[in-house]
Parts: structure tokens; C-alpha cells; sequence
């Protein structure tokens, strides 16, 4: 056999086992799947998903690449050229295209992060990374600079992973599952509708909007404060 295919075979190999940890992760938990299941899933000795990723965590840190390369792709389809609005429908569109046939990606997602722990964490940074790499959004115009960079963000990101982390819940008031179609193209389309119309009407014309009053100093040094007490 040629390097060439040797090399090719390997790269098969290393994909199946990513796919097959994916698909047990996914069911199971990161926690609860061991080395060993995965490689009998896969058909494989373990030896050989040590000799592709190392270790359990190599493996895992393989999975998480994918999911957020995929999530990348499926939006980096969309070019940045038309406005806020039309970008964000053309973005919650593919989504529901790319993802919704992937439920394994987004349980993976929900099952990693309700773990806790450095696992966790490493996978939410690279979630955070990847909605907070905006500045391309920023320089054509068709996101908001004056909003909080952290939190906007942030925001971004729960609206995809708040839902999958209480679907459950979710999904006693939808009344069937999350990933059903209509269902899933449904909370992709309110998510586009928040992030272009926000949720509350704005002041009328020529109206000053009204902010709730600052909460009073509650220190010994306030009178009225005092006053209340006694």
C-alpha cells in the first residue's frame, strides 16, 4: 500500500472515532463514556484512539473543534454584504439547514457545557470566540458598535445554547421536540426577529425615554435610609 493511502486511511480512521465520540458523547455525557466504548463502537482497538488524539481529553478537544467549524462554516456561508436585517434572516435560514439534521452536534453542546469543570469551559470559549470575532460585521456596517462588545456577544450565544441547556423544559411548552421541523426553524426565526426588532417598542417621536429612577444609597449615611428603619 502507498504512503498516500496509508495516510488517507489513517485521516478515515481519525474522523470515524471523532464521529463515534461525538454520537456517545452526545447520549451519554463526556464523563460517562469511557476510551474504551468508543473504540468498540467504532470497530477499533483502543490503542488506536491513542495514537490519533492521545488521550480522552485530545479526543474530546477534537470533537469540540468540529462542532465550532461546522457552526462556522454553515455561517460563514452567508456573505457579509447586504444589511443587519437581510444578514441575520439569511444566517437563522442556514442554521436551521445545517443544523437541524445534526442533533447530536447540539446535544453534544448541552451535555458538555452541564457538565461544568475545564471541559466545559474550554468548549464555551470556544463558542464565546467564535460569536465575539464580529470585528468583519462591524467594519461593513451591519452590527451595532455601540453596544456592549462582551455582551453582545454573549447574548448571541445564549440564544442558541440557553435553549438547548432547558430543552427539556423548552419542550414541555412547545409540546414535542426542540429539533422537530417547524419547531426548529420556529426558534430560529424568533432569535432572527429579537436580534432585529428587540422586544419592546420603541418611545414615540419627539418622546424622551423614560429610565427607572437609581436605587437610593443604602448606607448608614443616608437619612431617608435610617428613617425607613426606625
Amino acid at each position: 500500500m502507498r504512503s498516500m493511502d496509508l495516510e488517507r486511511d489513517d485521516l478515515t480512521a481519525r474522523a470515524r472515532l471523532r464521529e463515534t465520540a461525538l454520537a456517545l458523547f452526545a447520549g451519554h455525557g463526556v464523563a460517562a463514556t469511557s476510551l474504551r466504548s468508543i473504540a468498540a463502537a467504532a470497530g477499533v482497538s483502543p490503542g488506536l484512539v491513542i495514537h490519533h488524539f492521545g488521550s480522552k481529553d485530545g479526543l474530546r478537544r477534537a470533537v469540540d473543534a468540529v462542532v465550532v467549524k461546522r457552526i462556522t462554516t454553515a455561517l460563514a456561508e452567508v456573505p457579509i454584504g447586504s444589511s443587519g436585517a437581510s444578514l441575520i434572516d439569511q444566517r437563522a435560514e442556514v442554521l436551521a439547514r445545517v443544523l437541524r439534521p445534526q442533533p447530536a452536534l447540539l446535544q453534544y453542546i448541552a451535555r458538555a457545557l452541564s457538565e461544568g469543570g475545564a471541559a466545559a469551559g474550554e468548549l464555551f470559549a470556544l463558542l464565546y470566540a467564535t460569536a465575539s470575532a464580529d470585528q468583519a460585521l462591524a467594519g461593513a456596517g451591519v452590527i451595532r458598535t455601540d453596544s456592549d462588545p462582551l455582551w453582545r456577544a454573549l447574548q448571541q450565544l445564549v440564544l442558541i445554547v440557553g435553549p438547548l441547556l432547558l430543552r427539556p423544559l423548552v419542550e414541555q411548552q412547545l409540546g414535542g421536540s426542540l429539533f422537530e421541523p417547524g419547531n426548529f426553524e420556529r426558534w430560529m426565526r424568533a432569535n432572527a426577529g429579537l436580534l432585529k426588532h428587540g422586544l419592546y417598542t420603541p418611545p414615540a417621536s419627539g418622546t424622551p425615554a423614560r429610565t427607572a429612577p437609581p436605587p437610593e444609597p443604602s448606607h448608614p449615611g443616608n437619612p431617608e435610609h435610617g428613617a425607613r428603619e426606625r
